[in-house]
C-alpha cells in the first residue's frame, strides 16, 4: 500500500478593529465596535459553513473544525 500523506492547508484570518477616538476614556465604543465586529463575522462563519454543507462536508467535520460537537453544530447552523 502506498504511503499516503496529508497534506493540511492553513488558512488565516486577520481581524482589523478600528475605533475613531479615544477608547479608553469611552469604553464603550470599543464594546460597540466589538459587537459589531463580531456580528460580521458570524455571517462569514454562516457562509463558510453553508459552502461546507453543499460540498458534502458532515456535521461532524463542521463540529470538529469549530471546536464543538457534531449536534451543537447542527443546532446552531442547520436553519441557515
Amino acid at each position: 500500500m502506498a504511503d499516503q500523506t496529508q497534506s493540511t492547508e492553513q488558512v488565516r484570518v486577520e481581524v482589523t478593529l478600528t475605533i475613531d477616538g479615544d477608547w479608553r476614556s469611552d469604553p464603550l465604543k470599543l464594546i460597540r465596535g466589538i459587537r459589531e465586529g463580531s456580528r460580521n463575522l458570524d455571517r462569514y462563519l454562516r457562509k463558510a459553513v453553508k459552502a461546507a454543507r453543499k460540498n458534502g462536508m458532515s456535521w461532524d467535520q463542521i463540529g470538529e473544525a469549530y471546536g464543538v460537537s457534531r449536534q451543537a453544530a447542527w443546532e446552531r447552523f442547520s436553519t441557515d
